[in-house]
């Protein structure tokens, strides 16, 4: 039977008593259970496949994420050294300017005795 045969059909619960009562018609569209398992396997076959895609797709998302994120990582850690070396530099030439006052108000004294 085709596939869209048995879509057609439909998928009713009937006692023993009702089934007796219908007509050959309405028998020929009451799904037997064979016709019930195949159905219900194919269902969870395309389930099964469409979860499997969905796991692919989202391992390839996180992927690009980390990526993304260690990338980041780097970065962060490069301008964290070019601050500190920024710092540095500032400091040194505080210092050196501190120095150059101390020996400038050393030397004024000297000159001024």
């Amino acid at each position: 039977m085709k596939k869209k045969e048995k879509r057609n059909r439909m998928l009713i619960k009937v006692d023993f008593n009702t089934y007796n009562n219908l007509t050959l018609d309405e028998k020929k569209s009451i799904l037997t259970p064979e016709e019930k398992y195949e159905i219900a396997q194919s269902e969870s076959d395309a389930l099964k496949k469409n979860i499997e895609e969905g796991r692919i797709k989202s391992d390839s998302i996180l992927e690009t994420l980390r990526a993304i994120l260690e990338e980041t990582d780097m970065a962060i850690t490069e301008i964290r050294k070019v601050i500190l070396e920024i710092n540095f530099k500032n400091m040194l030439g505080c210092f050196r300017l501190l120095k150059r006052n101390f020996d400038w108000r050393r030397k004024f004294k000297d000159w001024k005795n």
